[in-house]
């Protein structure tokens, strides 16, 4: 099924208050939305728990991808 609600948006607040109402109805009645919003719900839990280290603490793979899409700097590091 496609449908046209936005739950990425809904899920992390980007949404208007008539958009909100939108998506609430609509999840009430369609059950693949449902899921699709739990899911989005328990990531976005999972993401929120993570203790900064955890993140630092990611392995070099990931820290190189990170850099290589900052343009080898870190957040708060003078471009170049």
């Amino acid at each position: 099924m496609s449908c046209e609600v936005d739950l990425k948006a809904y899920v992390v607040g980007e949404v208007t208050r008539n958009e909100r109402g939108v998506v609430e109805d609509h999840v009430r009645g369609c059950q693949s939305c449902r899921e699709e919003l739990d899911r989005l719900n328990l990531t976005r839990s999972m993401l929120a728990s993570l203790e900064d280290e955890e993140i630092r603490a990611a392995s070099p793979l990931c820290r190189t991808a990170y850099l290589s899409r900052a343009g080898g700097r870190l957040c708060g590091a003078p471009g170049r």
